[in-house]
């Protein structure tokens, strides 16, 4: 088996970067961020393509425009750490606008935290409206998805918040009132960081990936809805 994953010197990177999370710093090590994350995050996307294309069409796997940027956003934040210290990428179809998050897959490396998403996590509520449309329009189409058996199986079922009463303008005893409450639409699954530092990546979350695609697929075709 090819050996496409993120070795270990990646974490350690992230790890060292925790503690010494300053631009000085930083620009002093890119070196090493490039050489242990951000090439065998390359890497590991393309062997992605190479796997998945024919179980997740339209899915762009890019390994220059699908790895998040390292730098944190700080205006709006208390915390003004100038760098992430995990390092991800996103694996979109299309993107209606640049305003809103599309439905896609999520791949996140971070030491203690590794998993990997799919689905709409922090959707607009002009898109909550549209998917709550769909989910009316054929509610067994949207409870056979999210209770297939590789769906429980991988993920446990959908995961998200949650309203704790029913949206505003709709009656609390709505049929399809529990699949109506939900405000985010997600899968995940958790890996030990060791799982993502051997063998080959790709082929080790390709079934959960393939398993999240029918979700993917019901989520953009709601949001063309109107």
């Amino acid at each position: 088996m090819n050996e496409i994953n993120i070795p270990k010197s990646g974490f350690d990177f992230l790890k060292k970067l925790r503690r010494n999370n300053n631009r000085d710093w930083f620009l002093k090590n890119k070196f090493l961020y490039e050489e242990n994350l951000k090439s065998p995050l390359q890497r590991v996307i393309v062997e992605l393509e190479k796997v998945l294309s024919q179980k997740t069409p339209g899915i762009r796997f890019d390994p220059k425009k699908s790895i998040y940027r390292i730098n944190r956003d700080v205006r709006f934040s208390n915390n003004k750490d100038p760098y992430k210290t995990n390092i991800a990428a996103s694996f979109i179809s299309y993107r209606l606008n640049k305003k809103d998050e599309s439905p896609g897959l999520y791949l996140h490396i971070e030491p203690g935290n590794c998993f990997i998403g799919g689905g709409l996590y922090m959707p607009s509520g002009e898109q909550i409206r549209k998917i709550r449309e769909l989910i009316n329009q054929d509610p067994l189409v949207f409870k056979k998805i999210i209770s297939a058996p590789n769906v429980k199986k991988y993920f446990g079922g959908l995961t998200g918040k949650k309203l704790k009463k029913a949206p505003r303008g709709t009656p609390v005893n709505h049929p399809n009132i529990e699949l109506l409450r939900w405000t985010q639409f997600t899968y995940i699954k958790h890996y030990e960081d060791s799982a993502f530092q051997k063998g080959n990546l790709a082929k080790i979350v390709q079934k959960e990936f393939s398993s999240m695609m029918p979700l993917v697929n019901w989520l953009n075709k709601a949001m063309t809805l109107w």
